[in-house]
């Protein structure tokens, strides 16, 4: 048989290829996930349809029909699938004369699709589900409303392909073949309903109320985002009410049979859950759900016209039959051709039973339930017979009967002093091994054997009693970090939690070596190494956890560059240079205008001290820091000359007055012109005019250089008039060839001898005709000029005429 799973793109591209089909002619159905191999990810998705071959209007079944995956914390859509049609077989009616004339004739048809994913595809921990979804009931059914239009949704959930970083293997409950059947009116009606788990996990069974999807008569939903709804149910039913009667439909939670004696003619739907739950840990988990929606139909049965109470007897036995255990006995039914049978074992069917002869070893109670061939009437029933199987009890030796996944055990049979002719192990009631004394057991499951030995043949065989070996799983410790990754920087640590569970041991190893002491289900860990955490549980099992690696990150310093000493506002910007460089690295501080660039501006900012910061967050906290520098602007040294220019006289050494701190340094140049150029007020020589430099370094190393011209004198000119009368001509006595700063005495006296003016040292502010703030009278004044540098004196006669 050729399988075959188109993946999504190309089955999304086959949605114009499917037209929309009504589906009264589907009467039921429900899909399996099958794991292939035992292999996660290797998966087999089987549809079942059960389809109305007498009611279908002319339709035949589908080549192949559309499954859609979800997944279930957000009903998104994950995969799509085309299942084909694989296997058609027929439903098998007690009584098929009583099905035809109602119309009754079902297929069940199987579509099937594989496909092969990473697990890690599927690895949300909150599951996903499968659906077949499309449009429409019958429109006669009885129990929900406007059923005509009423799409049928079949879903299964399924766990995640990943737990825990590891692949899990499962597989969906699988329903037992339906067998065809209608419901008597008031008679007692027993159904078996269902399934089986080939992974060994537990099942129960409840009613739900059917689903329907997004699809209507008129389109076949193909991409539905997972969200359905309830079928409305008719007034006076419900999920616990399908089919009413005395007792009502019900279904053994345990076994899956359903039961009803139905007070009401229609046709009824209904639907079943199997929740699907697995040890894990130490306690039972839901980890799946499958659902199956059929419809059974209630018809007035009458009476049989010509039909005793069947009778039943075991041949040899009677009615009251007594084997010993491996004997079997032949129940003998009243024959006749005319009748059709089926058998039941404590209330149930009993599969392709339809004879009138029953071979039975099991203990338990048998009867047998008659119709007519050819007449659709109420079926009669047999008293029921009571089949005992004895055997001399022995026991077992005590046992350990709980393992560990991965264990295996020896179960021994008793010893007996009679001669063994035959063992015989049995399995949950089933043949497990031959003639040996011993077994090996690695599954979980309800051991005996039977020993059958030399005796005379009227002694039944030694059966022990029965050992439940309970196969335990392993737990599933995972180690989780508190942080995203795993490194870490010198003298951090990174929190590892295990799973906590009552009743668990935990041991924690790093490098293979045990750690002492570190026995609960956290570890903090501040060293580069692998760590595992063992963990056992309450049934000895003890498993470990994959290695975590931490491993330790190189330290990267964080720096930034000085920056010189500003000496008065800078020209221009500066560029901060901080390391490691790139974008993560930030720049802030007063005056930095670029954050991401480091671009410092300091142009307009006031004299002062400003911090500057370089913040670089890396990965890890030894690969981020912070780091700031001090940027100093500061005033230069302040100082100016009295005057800009001097005069001095030509070849004669005369000292030139500068700044007297003795905080600064000082530094004249040409220097070769002084006497000592790291004075303040240094002696000069000149005998030309010259342009002379003074360099001021204060106690920062801030520097300024001043500027000075020298004039030279050669000769004197002195004025013999002035004429002050605010004209700005000739309104002062300027004498030329002095200089300001020379060292002269000037005296000035009127004609009585009175001094009226006196400068001594320099002639700064040149006579203007004043004497004490008052105007001097027009007329002749006399003066002497005496200049000691040169060792001249002048005088003479000066007129003030305004």
């Amino acid at each position: 048989m050729h399988v075959r799973c188109i993946i999504a793109i190309l089955w999304l591209g086959l949605l114009g290829l499917i037209a929309p089909i009504r589906a009264d002619h589907i009467v039921g159905g429900h899909i399996e996930i099958q794991t292939v191999n035992n292999k996660a990810g290797n998966i087999k998705v089987v549809l079942k349809l059960y389809f109305d071959a007498l009611n279908a209007q002319n339709s035949t079944p589908n080549e192949f029909e559309k499954v859609v995956i979800f997944r279930k914390r957000d009903n998104a859509f994950v995969r799509g699938l085309l299942c084909y049609k694989t296997k058609q077989v027929p439903f098998e009616y007690s009584n098929e004369y009583c099905s035809t004339l109602n119309r009754l004739k079902v297929l069940e048809i199987t579509y099937e699709a594989s496909f092969e994913e990473d697990p890690s595809a599927f690895s949300d921990a909150m599951g996903y589900y499968a659906t077949h979804d499309r449009c429409c009931r019958n429109d006669n059914i009885t129990n929900i409303k406007n059923s005509r239009l009423a799409g049928i949704l079949y879903r299964t959930d399924f766990p995640a392909m990943m737990r825990n970083g590891k692949p899990f293997i499962n597989s969906s409950p699988s329903f037992n073949v339906l067998s065809g059947e209608y419901i008597c009116l008031k008679d007692p009606f027993k159904f078996n309903f269902n399934g089986v788990d080939i992974d060994g996990d537990s099942l129960s069974y409840q009613f739900m109320t059917p689903m329907q999807g997004a699809s209507n008569a008129n389109y076949t939903d193909m991409t539905s985002q997972g969200v359905f709804t309830p079928v409305s149910w008719q007034s006076g039913y419900n999920e616990n009410n399908a089919i009413p009667g005395n007792p009502p439909l019900t279904i053994d939670p345990v076994r899956g049979t359903l039961s009803v004696k139905a007070n009401q003619i229609g046709l009824y739907v209904y639907a079943v859950v199997i929740s699907e739950y697995r040890k894990i840990r130490g306690k039972f988990e839901l980890i799946g759900k499958a659902t199956r929606d059929f419809q059974l139909r209630v018809i007035d049965c009458p009476p049989p016209s010509s039909i005793p109470n069947p009778d039943v007897i075991a041949l040899g036995y009677g009615t009251s039959p007594i084997i010993c255990f491996g004997e079997k006995v032949i129940f003998q039914a009243t024959q006749n051709p005319n009748w059709l049978y089926q058998w039941e074992f404590n209330g149930d069917n009993i599969p392709k039973a339809n004879s009138d002869t029953l071979t039975a070893f099991k203990p338990g109670v048998y009867n047998l339930t008659a119709y007519l061939k050819n007449e659709c009437s109420k079926a009669r029933t047999s008293r029921e017979i009571t089949l005992k199987v004895e055997s001399i009890k022995i026991k077992f030796t005590p046992q350990l009967t709980s393992f560990c996944e991965g264990e295996v055990r020896q179960l021994k049979a008793p010893d007996i002093t009679q001669p063994v002719i035959k063992y015989q192990w049995f399995k949950d009631q089933s043949i497990f091994a031959g003639n040996v004394n011993s077994i090996t057991i690695r599954e979980s499951g309800k051991y005996f054997v039977a020993i059958t030995t030399n005796l005379s043949t009227n002694v039944c065989p030694s059966v022990t009693d029965t050992l439940n070996f309970v196969k335990n799983p392993k737990p599933e410790p995972t180690i989780t970090p508190d942080k995203s990754d795993n490194k870490i920087c010198q003298g951090e640590s990174i929190l590892l939690s295990g799973i906590p569970e009552d009743k668990m041991k935990y041991q924690w190893f790093k490098n293979n070596l045990s750690l002492s002491g570190e026995i609960s289900d956290k570890l903090k860990a501040n060293e580069a190494a692998e760590y595992v955490l063992a963990v056992t549980d309450s049934n000895s099992c003890t498993q470990s956890s994959a290695p975590y690696k931490i491993e330790l990150v190189s330290n990267i310093p964080v720096s930034l560059d000085p920056v010189n000493l500003f000496c008065g506002n800078p020209n221009t910007t500066t560029q901060l240079v901080g390391s490691p460089s790139g974008s993560s690295g930030i720049y802030s501080g007063t005056g930095v205008t670029n954050q991401q660039l480091g671009i410092f501006d300091g142009r307009n900012l006031p004299f002062g001290t400003y911090d500057v910061s370089y913040e670089y967050k890396g990965a890890y906290a030894c690969q981020s820091g912070k780091v700031t520098q001090k940027i100093r602007i500061i005033k230069p040294p302040d100082y100016q000359f009295p005057n800009s220019t001097i005069t001095v006289w030509k070849e004669i050494e005369t000292l030139v007055k500068g700044p007297n701190n003795s905080n600064w340094i000082y530094s004249w140049s040409p220097a070769n012109l002084f006497s000592d150029p790291t004075l303040g007020s240094p002696k000069i020589k000149l005998n030309a005019n010259t342009k002379l430099w003074l360099k001021i370094t204060d106690q920062e190393g801030c520097d300024t250089k001043i500027p000075l011209d020298v004039l030279v004198n050669e000769r004197i000119f002195i004025p013999n008039i002035i004429t002050p009368n605010d004209d700005h001509e000739n309104d002062d006595w300027q004498i030329f060839g002095i200089g300001n700063n020379s060292e002269v005495n000037i005296t000035i006296f009127d004609r009585w001898g009175e001094i009226v003016f006196f400068s001594d040292g320099s002639y700064n502010s040149p006579f203007d005709g004043t004497y004490q703030g008052k105007k001097l009278p027009n007329g002749i004044y006399a003066y002497r000029i005496n200049i000691p540098a040169r060792k001249e004196q002048y005088e003479g006669t000066l007129t003030i005429a305004r």
